[in-house]
């Protein structure tokens, strides 16, 4: 055997120098040269750049895998396994041409070889560059033929790009939605009425300049007002800039007080939020709707009125009247007026439709301090005859309703960033900004009538010498149990931007609770909103997707490069056939 060169631990094969390959060279003869197909190649090209533009397609357009709702653990488990099986298939075959393609090249330089005498140096790094093509090489050559290590790494990602780029995600449209609201027309609660007659029920009015009333039926079942009145529980007297009140579970932020119930309350069917709920499953992220809300506080609360007592010393009758004398109320005591405790109220109407005044006055035991409580005053310790009113004008006509875009947020993970994430709510009412009407306003004297004459039935509570349990305990931090007067005052915030004190913000929620339930009971109206609804989507739909088709397009402009350098005609002898490198051994070139 004439003397040769062995590379050691790198290549398969070294050429003897001294030899010359003739064509009838191994048994049989030598291989046959024909033309190489590009075919393969060509499709393998097409491929990769069907990827890349269907990944890039899917992040500009929206691929729906369901019209509403989220995939099962079954369901996505069945899609991924799908997606992978896929992914793995096309990243085989494009690996594989890139095998084809490097192997041609390494069958080119094979025949020079052949016809010359490369160095030790060259013939090592075609076996290198051979072994890397088949992945047989150990790690300490790659970096000699780093290029080629690369493509089949990147290559190997196809996988990893297919399946981010068709992951299945869960995501939200938006589909148009027209609720009913209250069209705030007279309705049997707040209506014309031709006399003022209390024994209908109508005890607050107003007059009108035609000399009929326009009348506030509080006294009827079901009245706004008394909804109202029962929901009192739910103001919020500890973060009220949070949320103002809690209503049917529906945690309702300050910029969406008095929003009809019907936007939030699922249960209630024929204005449209049930009906929506029920058509997508209860599959919605957000519901919004453009309605009226109360932008500010129609209260205005001070130390105002007077008490005065009249009649005998052993049986005086106790007298709270407005600084203007026009509203008074008046209790006779069993008591001499140092020694009788007892609390005032009243609500007396003025001016136009939704204008009123509120009183309240105390005398004696902690009573009076309670009430000066409602205003942030401390008048100090008990002493006998002690005595403090209030005086409060509500004025629900100028500027206190605005039609805003209200949205109802369903899971803490749909809520405003701002809005606090230790709240134990679900469900979460805000506003976002004003927004017009689709038909005429719904802010009429109906409205005004409802919210003026909400503190109606704080007026008539009576626990005992008139104290007013329902106002003690959400003008106070605590109510009226275990803590002294002095320790339960509440400080702003406060529900509405512009209250001043504790009982006048109140009072405005009690307008706000009662403007709320108006929609059960008036005639209605559609107004525009929308709903965004959750459902499943091809990719994430993120521009950052993109990326995920890079790596495609640029593994077709690779394999186009190598295959516009392939030589057209195959060599007589393939490293990637057995039977051709058993050839060029026993013939004498493998050493």
């Amino acid at each position: 055997m004439d003397q040769g060169y062995r590379v050691q631990n790198y290549s398969p094969w070294v050429f003897n120098q001294s030899r010359e390959i003739g064509p009838t060279l191994g048994q049989g003869g030598s291989p046959r040269t024909q033309v190489r197909s590009r075919v393969g190649p060509i499709l393998t090209i097409s491929l990769c750049f069907a990827v890349s533009i269907i990944l890039a397609t899917v992040v500009f357009t929206t691929p729906k895998l369901k019209e509403y709702g989220t995939y099962t653990a079954a369901e996505r488990t069945v899609y991924n396994t799908i997606v992978t099986i896929i992914a793995t298939i096309i990243t085989t075959l494009i690996l594989q041409e890139f095998r084809f393609l490097y192997l041609d090249g390494v069958d080119d330089t094979l025949s020079q070889f052949v016809q010359s005498s490369p160095s030790i140096e060259k013939k090592a790094n075609l076996g290198m560059r051979w072994q890397i093509i088949l992945a047989i090489s150990r790690p300490k050559p790659w970096h000699r033929n780093l290029g080629v290590y690369l493509t089949f790494l990147l290559g190997a990602l196809v996988t990893t790009c297919i399946n981010a780029g068709f992951t299945a995600t869960t995501t939200s449209r938006e589909v148009p939605y027209s609720p009913l609201i209250s069209a705030s027309d007279p309705y049997i609660f707040a209506r014309p009425w031709d006399t003022e007659n209390s024994s209908v029920g109508c005890v607050l009015d107003w007059k009108l300049s035609n000399g009929s009333f326009f009348c506030s039926w509080v006294w009827h079942g079901g009245s706004p007002q008394h909804r109202a009145f029962k929901l009192m529980d739910g103001i919020n007297v500890l973060q009220p800039d949070v949320y103002a009140y809690a209503d049917l579970g529906v945690a309702i932020h300050s910029s969406a007080i008095g929003a009809p119930v019907s936007l939030y309350d699922a249960q209630r069917s024929g204005y449209g939020v049930r009906e929506l709920a029920s058509e997508y499953e209860w599959n919605l992220n957000t519901v919004s709707a453009c309605v009226p809300v109360m932008v500010r506080n129609p209260v205005k609360c001070r130390p105002g009125g007077e008490i005065s007592y009249s009649g005998s010393d052993s049986n005086p009758v106790m007298k709270l009247t407005s600084n203007d004398g026009s509203c008074s109320i008046s209790q006779m005591l069993t008591k001499p007026k140092e020694k009788a405790v007892y609390m005032l109220k009243h609500q007396c109407t003025h001016g136009e439709v939704g204008q009123a005044t509120y009183i309240i006055g105390a005398a004696n035991s902690d009573y009076a301090r309670w009430v000066a409580l409602g205003v942030g005053e401390n008048i100090g310790d008990f002493y006998a005859g002690q005595k403090y009113s209030i005086e409060c004008e509500i004025d629900v006509r100028n500027g206190v309703f605005e039609y805003r875009n209200v949205t109802l947020a369903l899971g803490q993970q749909n809520w405003n960033k701002t809005v606090s994430g230790e709240l134990a709510f679900n469900r979460f009412l805000s506003s976002s900004g004003p927004c017009i009407p689709p038909n005429k306003s719904a802010l009429t004297d109906a409205l005004f009538a409802t919210v003026a004459t909400a503190p109606y039935f704080t007026t008539y509570e009576d626990g005992g010498a008139g104290w007013a349990q329902s106002l003690v305990n959400v003008i106070s931090r605590y109510g009226d149990y275990g803590h002294p007067v002095v320790e339960c005052g509440r400080q702003p915030p406060w529900a509405f931007h512009d209250s001043n004190n504790a009982l006048e913000d109140v009072l405005g929620l009690l307008g706000g609770l009662a403007a709320s339930r108006s929609v059960l009971n008036m005639s209605l109206t559609h107004t525009t909103g929308s709903a965004q609804v959750q459902y499943m989507r091809v990719g994430s739909g993120k521009a950052f997707a993109v990326i995920y088709a890079v790596l495609p397009l640029f593994l077709g402009f690779t394999m186009t490069r190598l295959l516009a350098r392939r030589k057209r005609l195959q060599p007589q002898w393939q490293s990637s056939k057995m039977d051709h490198l058993v050839d060029i051994g026993r013939s004498g070139l493998l050493i």
